[in-house]
């Protein structure tokens, strides 16, 4: 899980801007391209876990490798992939620390050592 402090403003802080930035130029994402994902990507790193913070940037460099920058013309729709993206790794991750309670849960009651397999 993350240790990183959850941000509650809609912007970017600038040293998390320059580190997306900086992650966009790596994946080879055109300079006039990267300035437009810079808000979503740190919402998603804010909020979700850094898997996926890469998980979004993995989908990012797909779509702009796909077809480069006539690809990823339309903003909206790749906002919207990301987003509705964005949204299913966060259910994700709420599923595995359900699962994750509930094992623990388990374990707890059925008075295991902590190095056995509860199954």
């Amino acid at each position: 899980m993350s240790t990183r402090p959850r941000r509650t403003s809609a912007r970017a802080e600038p040293a998390e801007s320059v580190r997306i930035l900086a992650d966009l130029r790596e994946r080879g994402i055109a300079a006039e391209l990267r300035g437009s994902f810079v808000e979503r990507l740190a919402s998603v790193s804010a909020e979700g876990s850094p898997e996926a913070y890469r998980a979004a940037l993995d989908a990012v460099e797909l779509a702009y490798r796909s077809g480069g920058p006539a690809a990823v013309g339309s903003f909206d729709e790749l906002e919207q992939l990301m987003s509705g993206f964005a949204v299913e790794l966060r259910k994700l991750e709420e599923a595995m620390r359900t699962l994750d309670a509930y094992v623990t849960r388990m374990r707890s009651q059925a008075d295991l050592p902590p190095d056995s397999r509860l199954h």
